[in-house]
């Protein structure tokens, strides 16, 4: 659901959507209406008394939806409410664009960290790009003590009560950040499992569907496998591995790495040809400044991610209370719009 703004005032629409408009005479105020349609109470009315078309689901406007009952108090106090319900959103939006600068300036930031390094000194040409002189060029196969591909199992296994989680790609986030509250679980016997089960440090790379996405696997509460789509790798101590995940993240390693995909219409990454993928190598003392500087940027943007999700939460509080009369504004409102 949208508020057409002026600029789309005249212009056609697709028979997919209702376009609704106040009457005239002056009862209904458009952006109360707008939060009327959005509370839970009217969306799951209407979702009930969806059809079932050819290709999706549909809604008949004339008989179903302006059927629907909806609550109307006093035009001053409708106003009210809108104003009081827009505020948070603005300050959920501001938030949103503020994670959305933050994460420009983290690329930014990534660009010249893997270009310039934290110590101002001169660059080279090499193969991979521009870097710091003290900086080498090796395969990842050189950094690698042991890689596995993730076990398959049958989808019977999968149960809310098993003793294992199973870490998918779709756990996964585009900057590798990993959900663990989505993992489903299974019941596996855990012999035969053992030398698939992640440790702490563990560098994992998607190597299908999300093809090159690198995280790095913490900790969790029961023992985790990775999915099928995902290759586990163990490092050696010269790299850190929040380090190369921050490089294989970044713009300059993800348009590398997935050079190496194969596949005509799903991409595919081998675990032989990530082997022979080169990599920076600095010397760890630089690779954990790097790494300080970048986990500072994601601190940063976890918090206003918090604070964006905290207000939805608000918002969508404020929504039923305010929509259903248990809570009033009416001390608010005002003649003016």
């Amino acid at each position: 659901m949208a508020i057409i703004s002026d600029e789309f005032d005249g212009q056609i629409c697709s028979t997919g959507y209702c376009v609704l408009q106040p009457n005239k005479m002056h009862l209904l105020s458009l952006n109360f209406l707008y939060f009327q349609l959005l509370t839970k109470k009217f969306t799951n009315r209407v979702a009930a008394l969806q059809l079932r078309g050819v290709n999706h689901p549909r809604t008949s406007w004339s008989s179903d939806l302006f059927s629907q009952l909806i609550l109307l108090p006093p035009l001053p106090e409708q106003r009210a409410i809108a104003r009081a319900l827009r505020a948070v959103q603005a300050a959920r939006e501001t938030r949103l664009r503020e994670i959305a600068l933050e994460r420009e300036r983290k690329a930014a930031l990534m660009e010249h960290l893997f270009t310039h390094g934290t110590r101002g000194e001169p660059t080279k040409m090499t193969e991979i790009g521009e870097m710091p002189e003290s900086w080498e060029v090796v395969k990842f196969g050189k950094v690698i003590i042991s890689s596995a591909f993730g076990p398959r199992f049958s989808s019977n296994y999968y149960d809310p009560d098993g003793s294992v989680a199973t870490l998918r790609t779709t756990d996964l986030d585009n900057e590798g950040n990993i959900n663990y509250s989505t993992m489903p679980l299974a019941k596996l016997e855990l012999d035969g499992f053992k030398q698939h089960l992640l440790k702490s440090n563990d560098f994992l790379i998607t190597r299908s569907g999300t093809c090159g996405i690198a995280a790095i696997f913490e900790a969790f509460e029961k023992p985790v496998l990775p999915g099928a789509f995902i290759i586990r790798f163990r490092l050696s101590n010269e790299i850190n591995p929040l380090f190369l995940k921050y490089y294989v993240n970044s713009q300059q390693g993800r348009n590398r790495i997935l050079q190496l995909a194969g596949g005509a219409v799903q991409k595919n990454l081998s675990g032989t040809s990530l082997r022979t993928f080169q990599i920076p190598l600095p010397l760890l003392v630089d690779q954990d400044a790097i790494v300080r500087s970048l986990i500072a940027c994601d601190s940063k943007i976890a918090a206003l991610d918090h604070e964006a999700h905290l207000h939805d939460k608000l918002f969508r509080a404020m929504l039923e209370e305010l929509m259903t009369g248990r809570l009033r504004v009416g001390a608010l409102a005002t003649p003016s719009s």
